[in-house]
């Protein structure tokens, strides 16, 4: 698969565990459990695993007013 063809792929899941959002993000895995016990990365239950919320964090930035 090209990089490109895993990159659609990821923009289309809306959800993702903890371990593969550090990987892709680049922070470590304490930073991101952190980061979701803060409540700055949204999550949502899905069984007994407790998954990134891609679509509400996307959401988020899009919503937010950044200015240079």
């Amino acid at each position: 698969m090209a990089d490109s063809s895993i990159s659609t792929l990821q923009a289309q899941i809306p959800v993702m565990d903890r371990k593969q959002f550090s990987a892709l993000s680049g922070l470590t895995l304490d930073t991101v459990e952190a980061m979701v016990s803060r409540g700055y990365l949204p999550c949502i239950r899905i069984g007994k695993r407790s998954m990134i919320n891609l679509a509400l964090l996307n959401q988020r930035c899009l919503d937010k007013d950044f200015s240079l």
